[in-house]
């Protein structure tokens, strides 16, 4: 059976990159209702209580996206080569906490930036704006750094694919979209900033996707 074309290859592509903004974006609701309903001070007590309900919801999170870049590579080397697909490799946990932190130190750090705006001098309210912001960064950045690291494994552990392309979303930085001209090796670690939707399209064989920007 012959191969997708570009075309259907960047459509996949765009699909997957779909299911990691939106694991994301997710993550970030939730993390936003837990910060406003329980953080409301910087104390120890508010600490604990928003450690217990926001470990799980993050954790799931970046396991949902690492979990869909391993069944990702593939379903994209399959539709590229026209054979069946392979089974994926197995989630490693380390991908579930991709800082190489324990979840509860990670979510800890927004209560850290209150407090520092408490120290400050800042107003509770804005105190607690800047905690929110650092929780925003973590939820943002977590599922797609867990992402990253485990499409990295996948990709090396397939010997068909030889590289790989930058997939921009629309709200991409100039770092991006310039980073997007380029083919990458496997073993090259695609760059990732705060709030980055960039993902990944492999190159396997001589079916190279091209330039995939939004």
């Amino acid at each position: 059976m012959p191969g997708a074309d570009e075309a259907q290859l960047v459509a996949l592509a765009r699909r997957h990159q779909d299911q990691l903004l939106a694991i994301r974006d997710r993550t970030v609701t939730v993390m936003e209702r837990l910060w406003a309903r329980i953080a409301v001070d910087p104390s120890s007590d508010a600490l604990d209580r928003f450690l217990a309900v926001a470990v799980q919801p993050l954790e799931g999170a970046t396991a949902a996206a690492a979990s869909a870049a391993l069944a990702y590579m593939p379903t994209y080397v399959a539709a590229a080569t026209g054979t069946a697909p392979r089974d994926p490799i197995v989630l490693d946990e380390r991908w579930v906490t991709p800082r190489g932190l324990a979840s509860v130190e990670v979510l800890a750090k927004p209560f850290v930036s209150m407090r520092v705006a408490l120290s400050e001098g800042k107003s509770l309210a804005s105190a607690r704006e800047s905690g929110r912001q650092r929780l925003v960064q973590i939820a943002a950045t977590d599922p797609m750094l867990a992402a990253r690291a485990a499409g990295s494994a996948a990709m090396k552990a397939e010997p068909r694919i030889f590289g790989y392309r930058r997939v921009t979303d629309g709200k991409a930085c100039s770092f991006c979209r310039l980073a997007a001209t380029q083919r990458y090796g496997t073993e090259e670690l695609m760059g990732l900033h705060v709030h980055c939707g960039c993902t990944v399209a492999p190159i396997v064989g001589e079916k190279d996707p091209g330039r995939v920007i939004d």
